[in-house]
């Protein structure tokens, strides 16, 4: 009987450092492959299809931003707002750059009732973007002008 080559498989990597996809021998142009094809069952409203898909990749490449931010947005499409902040979070980590990341899970924090760290999302979107081109970063100023409304409403109904 042949002795496995790796002891253990945790969060998509085995003996906490060789990802799935190696494995599988899978290529980055794979993942990339199998990205679209979920972004397309997104776009046709086919969300089961493609949370499928963006799992499947995100045990084969755990550490692959974009797979971590699609799976975060089909979640949040399908209202399950806590593994969408999950994967989100994820996202994050491994894209601080990324603005879009930012906004949407803003998005997700104030479904969750966090306002305050959802307002904290937008205010860094917003400050990557100083020249206001991101239409990501746009959206949050939107939703911080609608949220500015509710609590001055809340304020005048208090007073």
């Amino acid at each position: 009987m042949a002795q496995a080559k790796y002891r253990t498989f945790e969060n998509g990597k085995f003996d906490g450092k060789v990802p799935f996809k190696d494995v599988a021998g899978m290529t980055d142009r794979d993942i990339i492959g199998l990205l679209q094809v979920s972004q397309l069952y997104y776009t046709q409203g086919r969300f089961d299809a493609a949370q499928t898909i963006l799992e499947g990749l995100a045990v084969m490449d755990p550490d692959n931003r974009l797979v971590q931010s699609a799976l975060g947005a089909v979640y949040t499409k399908k209202g399950n707002n806590d593994a969408a902040l999950e994967a989100l979070n994820k996202a994050a980590k491994l894209n601080p750059g990324d603005i879009s990341i930012y906004v949407n899970r803003g998005e997700v924090l104030i479904r969750l009732g966090k306002v305050k760290e959802a307002a904290n999302d937008f205010k860094k979107a917003l400050d990557m973007d100083p020249e206001r081109k991101s239409p990501a970063a746009n959206r949050a100023r939107l939703i911080l002008v609608g949220l500015a409304a509710v609590a001055q409403k809340a304020r005048e109904k208090q007073a």
